[in-house]
């Protein structure tokens, strides 16, 4: 192979793995500050809604409690070929239990409040994250925090964890 010849593959090498540098750079550039956005978030947006526990009806609300922590993993798939994790804690505040709805609606004393560990997952793919799976701890292992109410009087309620990302 002529020294011409070496030098162009070496540049053409080079420049690909500038290229392929700077894609990472992005992708974990990207999924910072959309992780950065979600938790600012919880200021403007702080997930509180009315629901109605087995003590009574209450206002609840939801603020990231301490910091978190994440992790961006390279994958070996074409079609998602970035992984990512955020752990973090919430803790949700709630009023006094109230026997009527009304009561609850007006109530905006937290007085009591309780903390839960999440686990959330992400994939890249067509040039953007993706949730993949939300997790948070329970009494009794790992549930999912994509659970909707099915009966009662929160039916329908979704979101009952506070920790759906609005920006992914």
């Amino acid at each position: 192979m002529s020294s011409i010849n070496l030098t162009m593959v070496l540049l053409l090498f080079l420049n690909l793995t500038s290229i392929e540098a700077k894609s990472q750079v992005d992708v974990v550039s990207n999924f910072e500050l959309q992780l950065e956005n979600h938790f600012k978030s919880f200021k403007d947006n702080p997930r509180s809604r009315l629901v109605k526990l087995g003590g009574g009806w209450v206002r609840e609300q939801f603020e990231l409690n301490g910091e978190y922590k994440y992790d961006i993993q390279k994958t070996n798939s074409l079609i998602s070929p970035y992984s990512a994790y955020c752990e973090f804690t919430l803790k949700r505040k709630f009023s006094e239990f109230h026997d009527s709805k009304e009561d609850a609606i007006i109530d905006l004393d937290y007085k009591k409040n309780d903390l839960k560990l999440h686990k959330h997952f992400y994939s890249y793919q067509k040039g953007k994250w993706v949730i993949s799976k939300r997790e948070n701890e329970g009494y009794f292992g790992w549930n999912s925090c994509n659970e909707i109410i099915l009966e009662g009087e929160n039916k329908g309620d979704n979101n009952i964890f506070g920790c759906w990302e609005t920006n992914f």
